[in-house]
């Protein structure tokens, strides 16, 4: 606990972080502002598939895989990289941290900044469109409930699906190099995997089980209670096992 109190500090005072959530929320209102623009053109927005209530943007936006693993990178990069760049996880160690304690503290530390970094790209775009178009149904507890808790689970998905990442960057340390691996493995050759999965049904069947596949399952069966339920269930799951493979890998690096 004192580790994550000692990591959530850091993270308050950053300026990239700032930096981050505030091009979220550029990003976020230049999408409201390009859907609103075509609202005079009903088929344009049916050709880009544009959600024109509060509510669709909302769960739109969960759904885009790029930003949400990119945008989750960066998180680690800052969090991990940056300690080991500015010598604090030796320090750490020097000053009789365990390095099971110190993993599970940067994954708490990813999972809260990823909830708050990520938090105005949906919360900006979804305020605008309901604000011109309105919010698409009525407004209540269960509604909230199901837009927290989906918020939530995608959090969980993103970091899971970005647990090599975490993996990388205890074991190769330097930002750039664990960027650009991340992003091979996790944009690219996971993108390969997925045109596999969709001209072969047998295989496509099998992907919503693993966390890839959990944003698109998700948004095709509407956010319900069971299909959240069964995503964070197998989000935390593979983060417990990035985890322990964290852990294994890490307690054998010589950090001298």
């Amino acid at each position: 606990m004192e580790l994550l109190k000692i990591d959530l500090y850091k993270l308050n005072k950053s300026p990239v972080l700032k930096v981050i959530m505030a091009v979220m929320v550029i990003i976020s209102l230049a999408t409201a502002m390009s859907t609103l623009s075509h609202l005079n053109s009903p088929e344009t927005l049916k050709n880009l598939d544009l959600p024109v209530y509060g509510k669709d943007a909302f769960f739109v936006m969960l759904k885009d895989y790029p930003t949400i693993t990119i945008v989750g990178m960066i998180i680690i990069c800052i969090i991990v990289c940056g300690d080991f760049d500015h010598k604090i996880i030796q320090s750490l160690i020097q000053a009789g941290y365990k390095r099971k304690d110190i993993v599970s503290s940067k994954i708490l530390s990813i999972v809260f900044t990823y909830t708050i970094v990520y938090f105005p790209l949906l919360f900006v775009r979804t305020i605008v469109q309901t604000v011109v178009c309105g919010f698409g149904e009525h407004f209540g507890l269960g509604i909230l409930f199901n837009m927290f808790f989906a918020y939530i689970s995608i959090i969980l998905v993103s970091t899971a699906i970005n647990g090599i990442v975490i993996f990388l960057s205890f074991v190769v340390k330097n930002s750039i190099v664990v960027f650009t691996l991340g992003f091979v493995i996790v944009e690219l050759f996971v993108n390969v995997i997925k045109s596999f999965t969709m001209s072969d049904s047998s295989l496509g069947q099998y992907i919503k089980f693993l966390p890839v596949g959990n944003l698109q399952y998700l948004y095709e069966q509407n956010y319900s209670f069971k299909s959240l339920a069964l995503v964070v269930i197998i989000s935390v799951f593979f983060i417990v096992v990035w985890r322990l493979l964290t852990v294994i890998a890490f307690k054998k690096i010589d950090l001298r």
